[in-house]
């Protein structure tokens, strides 16, 4: 018999959406009264009696599944419960069910490994879930949610400049890491659209409990569970773990290259102006990966100022021989046009700057060694240059060209 099993632990049954028909119903979802949703897959039949497989499964689960995300015989082989059902129907006698370990599915039960749903489907708002790793797993996207304030859980509000600017920055964080990711890290120019595409985040749910918000990847994982994104993620958290150390964020830093360090500066002072910490929990398609990461808000001053050092220090450096046009001691900046082609530089002065020069004079001609600094627009490719000072020392001759 076709019609849906009654009396068996699944509960009252009720059709929700027939995928495959031949005869009747052989691929298809459905909901009992609680809420618990279904994937019914025929196995057997004759003219006496029917087999089936009844997966139970998630909004979050059933959505990948119907958009292709997620192949029908991987979500029957790794059940989110850790279980199926086998149901066994007949024409005039009660239905048989049975719990069964996904090992227990006979091979010629199971669809094969290339069939795919493709059913665009959005989840109920009754799966609002926040557990990362429950949605991650659910959807086949990285998935990580992101708490600021985490240190005060009454905080349920934000300036919403300040908000976009961190979310902005993180996302060039991630940009940034997924580039270096691949191992052709760069400091200047857009970083490449393809790189752009599998980095992208998507703000997701915005929840309670100190203020906070979760991000999905825009894409799918593959096959292997693998993604570019999960490759950021994965550095992002590395980065967090140094912490304040500057041993530590130096080493990470260093072997990162190209635009990280500039990127997680802007983060860190994103952070550091509202003088709040940071949360970072990250629920991971593969298996084994995932976790946990924070700074306090005293990590993220202390950080920002090592950051900021070590931007310094990986900046590409020139030496300006020139006029000192402007010089301020106390606010740390300075301006100095070159004797070559009158071009002028201006910018703060480094806290670790050496002045050979006791009391720099205004029109007096110097030496000057700065290092140039670029905040680079991921996606426009749109370039700030900052010029810092580092060295000023007597020039020996004092003559513009």
């Amino acid at each position: 018999m076709t019609e849906l099993p009654i009396n068996t632990p699944l509960g009252k049954l009720e059709l929700q959406r027939v995928i495959e028909y031949y005869d009747f119903p052989r691929i298809f979802t459905c909901i009992n009264s609680t809420g618990q949703i279904y994937f019914g897959i025929s196995t057997y039949d004759d003219a006496d009696e029917f087999h089936w497989i009844y997966l139970p499964i998630s909004s979050l689960r059933l959505s990948a599944i119907l958009a292709g995300a997620t192949p029908l015989r991987q979500a029957l082989l790794e059940p989110e419960g850790g279980f199926v059902f086998f149901v066994k129907t007949f024409v005039n006698e009660r239905a048989e069910f049975s719990y069964a370990l996904p090992e227990q599915i006979s091979e010629d039960d199971l669809p094969d490994e290339c069939y795919l749903i493709n059913i665009q489907s959005e989840p109920s708002s009754r799966s609002a879930i926040i557990d990362p790793s429950v949605v991650a797993q659910a959807s086949r996207r990285e998935t990580f949610n992101y708490r600021i304030f985490p240190a005060e859980p009454a905080q349920h509000e934000i300036a919403s400049r300040k908000l976009g600017g961190i979310l902005t920055s993180t996302q060039e964080l991630l940009d940034a890491l997924g580039q270096s990711s691949t191992g052709q890290p760069s400091v200047r120019g857009p970083i490449s659209a393809e790189i752009l595409e599998k980095t992208k985040i998507n703000v997701a749910h915005v929840f309670e409990g100190s203020f906070g918000v979760q991000f999905r990847a825009s894409q799918f994982s593959d096959l292997l569970d693998q993604s570019l994104i999960a490759a950021a993620i994965s550095e992002f958290g590395n980065v967090i773990l140094a912490a304040d150390s500057e041993d530590l964020l130096g080493k990470k830093l260093h072997s990162l290259k190209g635009r990280v360090a500039s990127k997680y500066r802007r983060l860190l002072k994103e952070l550091s102006d509202i003088d709040s910490g940071l949360e970072l929990k990250w629920g991971a398609v593969q298996q084994g990966r995932g976790g946990t990461f924070s700074l306090t808000k005293e990590q993220v001053r202390k950080a920002y100022t090592i950051v900021d050092k070590i931007d310094i220090e990986m900046a590409d450096e020139v030496v300006v021989n020139g006029k000192l046009v402007g010089f301020n001691s106390r606010a740390l900046r300075y301006e100095i046009q070159s004797a070559d082609d009158e071009k002028s530089y201006s910018g703060k002065v480094a806290d670790d700057a050496v002045i050979e020069v006791l009391n720099p004079a205004i029109g007096e001609f110097y030496s000057a060694k700065l290092r140039m600094l670029v905040e680079t627009q991921s996606t426009s490719g749109d370039e700030l240059i900052r010029w810092v000072l580092v060295s000023l020392s007597h020039r020996k001759s004092a003559q513009v060209t």
